[in-house]
């Protein structure tokens, strides 16, 4: 029996990344592994799982479905995963062309993933599905605010602004507020909702849902980061449905994950990620595996379903600190009581990715700073 190569983009996200080949690494499966040129490092979280990188150029669309291309004609045809927003864009995009050169991936139509992606747009549908949304306060109600010393948010408002502030940008003193251009850069901003954070997740096909997964995020990155832990949580049933409706409606195909915050027992909609996210490795611990769905239809097998596992990704709280100390504000934690014991397990301190564990910090901040420093001179 041939084995369907499958391709993971590990430069795209590497937690999401390493998430997927776990779930797959026991399938029937030949899994190749493709590393930027820009970030050849990142190749040293998969060292256990190919001997043979694919390098690919992603300077722009071209140069990427390039690469894609020429990597089919080295491996033979391929799946690939959705991982990152830009990414996910370009595959999108060139899905004709992709396809025409025997290369599969599941996702939605490129109208529905702009209603998604950019904020403005996401706002806009989750409002019209019954969904609340933070509220949008103006620059003069912003500086009261943070006067008070309440809190906002910042939100890239359309695709220039996307492209250098990538995630929403917490506000809590005045002075920060200046650092930020608001004549060059357009920003949406909101009111601080002070509850934790909730994931819901899901897979669809054709605005069906064929499975789903949600967790609460106990600790976040400073300025709403990543999520350093997070364990299975049931969010309110009337927020699945309504959300649920509103891919039925986009007839959405691939996964989501769409993030809520919690205040008074008040869900606000955030923002959503149409494509594979950080700490998918929990849903695969927990014995929800998206990837195997996608693929062959299956992957939730009763008896292997546990509820009781949780996310932690132990280097992260270390590149937190920097994030605090660069004036992001401080570390979002929350207290949980859990009806069962949550056993918790780092992403990456494990037996297959071990060495990257030790390695991360150093590739993530030495190599970085040494980057940035070349490209300035």
């Amino acid at each position: 029996m041939i084995k369907r190569n499958i391709l993971i983009l590990g430069s795209e996200g590497n937690r999401a990344a390493i998430s997927i080949v776990r779930a797959l690494q026991k399938e029937n499966y030949v899994i190749n592994i493709a590393i930027s040129n820009n970030n050849k490092s990142d190749r040293f979280a998969f060292i256990n799982y190919s001997d043979n990188f694919l390098y690919y150029d992603d300077h722009n669309s071209k140069d990427f479905i390039k690469s894609l291309i020429e990597f089919k004609n080295i491996i033979g045809k391929y799946y690939i995963f959705c991982l990152g927003d830009r990414k996910t864009e370009w595959l999108i995009k060139n899905k004709e062309i992709l396809n025409d050169n025997n290369i599969e991936f599941e996702a939605p139509t490129y109208n529905s993933f702009k209603k998604m992606v950019y904020k403005r747009n996401f706002i806009n549908n989750a409002k019209m599905n019954g969904l609340l949304v933070p509220p949008q306060i103006s620059l003069e109600e912003a500086h009261n605010s943070l006067l008070n010393k309440d809190f906002i948010v910042l939100k890239a408002k359309n695709k220039f602004t996307l492209e250098k502030y990538k995630t929403p940008i917490i506000v809590d003193k005045f002075r920060k507020l200046e650092e930020y251009d608001l004549d060059k850069y357009s920003f949406i901003i909101q009111k601080y909702i002070k509850g934790p954070s909730v994931y819901y997740c899901a897979y669809y096909k054709k605005g069906e849902k064929i499975s789903s997964f949600s967790q609460i995020n106990l600790v976040q990155q400073p300025g709403g980061g990543s999520v350093l832990k997070a364990a299975p949580y049931n969010i309110d049933e009337n927020i699945i449905i309504k959300t649920d409706q509103m891919f039925k409606k986009l007839d959405w195909s691939g996964v989501m994950m769409i993030e809520f915050k919690i205040e008074n027992n008040i869900y606000y909609a955030i923002e959503c990620n149409p494509r594979y996210w950080g700490p998918n490795q929990l849903l695969v611990d927990n014995g929800i595996n998206f990837p195997l769905i996608m693929l062959e239809g299956k992957g939730i097998i009763d008896d292997k379903i546990k509820m009781n596992r949780g996310y932690k990704w132990r280097n992260g709280y270390f590149l937190g600190y920097i994030n605090k100390f660069r004036g992001l504000g401080k570390f979002q934690r929350y207290k949980v009581e859990f009806d069962t014991k949550i056993k918790y397990k780092d992403l990456w301190n494990r037996k297959d990715t071990r060495l990257y564990f030790y390695l991360e910090i150093f590739l993530v901040v030495i190599v970085t700073k040494i980057k940035k420093i070349f490209k300035r001179g």
